[in-house]
């Protein structure tokens, strides 16, 4: 192995040399990752046996994906949904569809419109260029790290689609127990148009019932209040759909439903000496009402895909007392990212900020919860149906949760 660029096919040439280096990548990470990662303290046992089975690995990596799964394994101990090795060509890309695994079954619960005419909503993918789709999705698992169950199905199926922008995958699937049929997809730029392969959803600020507006939070823009607010005032309720990604308009809104400052969380930046962690150098900020004031009920809706900022986002929606959590817990990580360089253009990520809640528990070692608990079935997805947002709007319009 060499410590050039991966080839084509992220291959890469063997060598004693790629091997130290890798197994050097691979103390680095290590070290890193037991001195900066704020979850590592309470995992150090675990840490240091993924450590030692990654150098078990490396020497036989015949890839660049090799490498990358070998070195990921050590964060899987953080139990962090931020914590993954990343190739900036292979996890460029993703195909243009999202699953959800039942048991044996993965099926497709949203696909880009661009592409909804090669793979419906519903089907059952059985494999993806040959491989079986649940021995590909063991493989995936083993290095993702999460801190919830449904961060480690969401993202464990969402990394099985990666790959290089533009390479073309055969996605075998049936529907409705036929025969098996395919289709031949390309991967997408991640950062282009992933929003639109989301779930179809209400228009923004849609009256879904009397009385009941609904809102994409990770669809809703600063720019955007100046109208979406007025509209508001009179509703009873809002349903605040929070599935998805953040957006810079959220905070915007939240002010408007506040009945006074709120704290947001304790910002811990760790302070390294030769002896370890010392100290935390924390920080803060407030958020304060902003006319006019929003007194509705308010209904979230979150599931396993809500993190980071979006967690942020719960936290604060319920110091307003006002507000029903429906559907499933977040990711439950929560913080900034810290990220190292390393061999062959690969780089790694974990939670490099301590978050602290009102009362001092730490927000990353305290499991999310939310106050009514909604699973989507297989039948559900496969009749079409956002069981979530329909039990929200129930909440949401005053009938029983």
């Amino acid at each position: 192995m060499t410590t050039g660029d991966a080839g084509p096919a992220g291959s890469v040439a063997g060598g004693y040399a790629a091997t130290a280096l890798n197994l050097a990548a691979a103390q680095l990470l290590y070290a890193e990752a037991r001195t900066f990662a704020v979850k590592a303290p309470a995992r150090l046992a675990g840490l240091r046996a993924a450590f030692h089975e990654a150098t078990l690995r490396l020497p036989a990596a015949e890839s660049v994906a090799d490498v990358r799964a070998a070195l990921g394994r050590i964060l899987v101990a953080l139990d962090d949904a931020h914590a993954r090795v990343i190739s900036p060509e292979l996890d460029a890309g993703t195909l243009p569809f999202e699953v959800r695994r039942y048991d044996a079954s993965v099926v497709v619960t949203a696909v880009h419109p661009s592409f909804a005419h090669a793979l419906p909503v519903g089907a059952i993918v059985t494999a993806i260029d040959g491989q079986p789709i649940v021995e590909l999705l063991a493989g995936v698992a083993a290095r993702v790290s999460a801190a919830t169950p449904g961060w480690r199905a969401i993202a464990t199926a969402r990394f099985a689609l990666y790959g290089p922008i533009g390479s073309m995958a055969k996605v075998t699937y049936s529907v409705t127990g036929g025969p098996a049929q395919t289709a031949l997809l390309p991967r997408v730029e991640k950062g282009a148009g992933l929003d639109e392969i989301l779930a179809p959803r209400p228009l923004q600020n849609a009256e879904v019932s009397p009385g009941v507006r609904y809102l994409r939070v990770g669809a809703l823009r600063r720019a955007d209040l100046a109208t979406v607010v007025p509209a508001l005032q009179h509703a009873r309720s809002i349903v605040l759909d929070l599935r998805g990604s953040g957006s810079d308009g959220a905070l915007g809104l939240l002010a408007h439903l506040l009945e006074a400052p709120v704290a947001s969380p304790r910002w811990g930046v760790p302070v390294v000496r030769p002896e370890g962690v010392v100290e935390y150098e924390e920080s803060s900020w407030t958020l304060h009402p902003l006319a006019p004031p929003l007194r509705a009920r308010i209904v979230a809706l979150t599931d396993g895909r809500c993190v980071s900022s979006v967690e942020t986002l719960v936290s604060l929606l319920r110091a307003t007392g006002r507000v029903t959590v429906v559907g499933e817990p977040s990711a439950g990580t929560n913080g900034n990212i810290a990220e190292l360089a390393l061999p062959l253009g690969l780089h790694a990520q974990y939670t490099g900020l301590r978050v602290l809640l009102a009362d001092g528990s730490d927000y990353n070692e305290r499991a999310p919860s939310v106050d009514v608990l909604v699973t989507p079935t297989l039948a559900d997805v496969q009749a079409g149906r956002d069981v979530i947002l329909e039990r929200g709007i129930r909440v949401a319009a005053g009938g029983v949760p």
